[in-house]
């Protein structure tokens, strides 16, 4: 009789709820905050939600994360009590929730998926970062077919970068998330292994010098079109409503065949808008993540940090860098500032019409270099920078000014004329070859080639 009562008075309070105005749901709820029956709290995305207290799962505030998911042991028998409930909830929201381990999101794995029985281990390092880990090679038992696997510690971990990563799924600028799954103290990804391809960090500190040396015609329409592709990319994180936060070069690579550009890592992704606020701050570090890296390759500056940058850009410092790379023309410094300055402003001014899209900048990029013309100046720059996968291809060069690269670029003198050629279709030919005559347009591993031929 007594839980009919309380029935009752729980329809006629739900009755009364639903039929008062707005100011009296509104004092309700404010009288039950402050009495601790209710809590307001804000998930990952932002998003108001209202926590019961009873609803509230008990933490052991005084373990440390790094311990989370392990075998634990109380420290006397009150704590051993605490560690029994804590565990036995977190069984109880598995059951209720169906909760899996793990989930394939294009993977054809389907419940386990362990080391040396669904998969096995290579033992090919692909890189490793301070919470990362090692980046190893592995290969599907089933399907032989090869992808990397990373792991991270549970106490790193942020729900994030899965969230951020599935919402980027299908897109050819991120490496594809194939499973992820929970491990005992750590969340294990399988993901995409990116074939022939080279951290921006390494081309930038190892190989554009050859670039530079070789072709430094080449070096302003490359470093166009990679500082486009970056916008571009950037521009289709924040429209799918993620930040990145930790763009650089070590989380930028560059395919070697394509010269196609991929971001990694989303580790540190924020939603760029929620309910309660506009991500400001994600959206200015990952533009202004963007024009360091442009500036690092087309002139080796890329001023430490984003601070330093915008301190920078408020002196003029930044106008006076760019006017001391001698390397570059006249114009060519006057359109590297104006890139800058513009691309700087779209991530600072607010008030500023286009703020935060990408897509003004990269209009005026199109405008300086033909994207009609970016295949070709991208494979003769996968060629300079990248001549291990290039070896069996003749660039044949045109020297620089030369009638027929008239207009490749908007700027004075920057044309060049070149095609990649197999080796196989030059060998018949080169018995007709006058090699002086063609000496100073080759490279000096091409002519050694072509004189041992000859």
């Amino acid at each position: 009789m007594a839980d009919d009562s309380d029935l009752g008075i729980r329809r006629r309070q739900q009755f009364e709820l639903e039929n008062s105005s707005k100011d009296d749901k509104l004092n309700l709820l404010i009288n039950m905050v402050v009495s601790g029956k209710v809590h307001i709290e804000t998930d990952t995305d932002d998003k108001l939600k209202i926590v019961y207290g009873d609803e509230k799962v008990r933490h052991l505030a005084h373990v440390d994360v790094s311990s989370a998911h392990t075998i634990q042991k109380g420290k006397n028998e009150d704590d051993m009590k605490k560690r029994v409930e804590v565990c036995l909830e977190m069984i109880e929201a598995i059951k209720a929730k169906r909760a899996p381990s793990g989930v394939a999101v294009s993977l054809s794995a389907q419940g386990d998926y362990r080391e040396d029985i669904e998969f096995r281990n290579l033992q090919e390092v692909l890189g490793s970062g301070s919470l990362a880990g090692k980046v190893m090679v592995v290969e599907d038992i089933k399907t032989g077919s090869v992808h990397a696997m990373k792991t991270v510690m549970l106490s790193e971990f942020c729900t994030n970068e899965i969230r951020c990563w599935v919402d980027l799924d299908g897109s050819d600028s991120f490496p594809s998330l194939y499973l992820f799954r929970l491990d005992g103290r750590k969340v294990v990804f399988h993901m995409e292994k990116l074939e022939s391809s080279v951290v921006m960090d390494d081309i930038i500190k190892e190989n554009i010098w050859r670039l530079k040396e070789q072709r430094p015609d080449l070096v302003r329409p490359f470093s166009l079109f990679v500082f486009h592709d970056l916008l571009s990319t950037l521009k289709e994180m924040h429209d799918k409503n993620w930040t990145h936060n930790d763009l650089h070069s070590g989380n930028v690579m560059l395919t070697k065949d394509t010269m196609s550009v991929k971001v990694l890592d989303f580790g540190m992704a924020k939603p760029l808008r929620g309910e309660l606020n506009f991500n400001k701050q994600g959206l200015k570090n990952d533009i202004l993540s963007v024009i360091r890296l442009f500036c690092a390759l087309y002139i080796g500056e890329d001023f430490s940090d984003n601070f330093q940058l915008q301190k920078s850009m408020k002196s003029g410092n930044v106008r006076e860098t760019i006017e001391q790379a001698q390397q570059l023309s006249k114009e060519e410094r006057r359109e590297l500032f104006e890139l800058v300055k513009l691309t700087y402003d779209v991530a600072c001014y607010e008030s500023q019409e286009g703020y935060g899209d990408p897509t003004f900048v990269m209009e005026k990029i199109k405008d300086s270099c033909n994207p009609k013309d970016k295949n070709k100046v991208m494979k003769m720059a996968a060629a300079v920078l990248f001549p291990e996968i290039w070896e069996n291809d003749v660039v044949l060069h045109a020297k620089q000014g030369d009638d027929v690269a008239d207009g490749f670029c908007d700027v004075p003198d920057a044309g060049i004329a070149a095609a990649v050629v197999p080796m196989a279709q030059v060998l018949p030919c080169i018995q007709d070859i006058d090699i002086e005559a063609v000496a100073d347009t080759l490279p000096d591993d091409i002519l050694d080639k072509l004189t041992l031929r000859h």
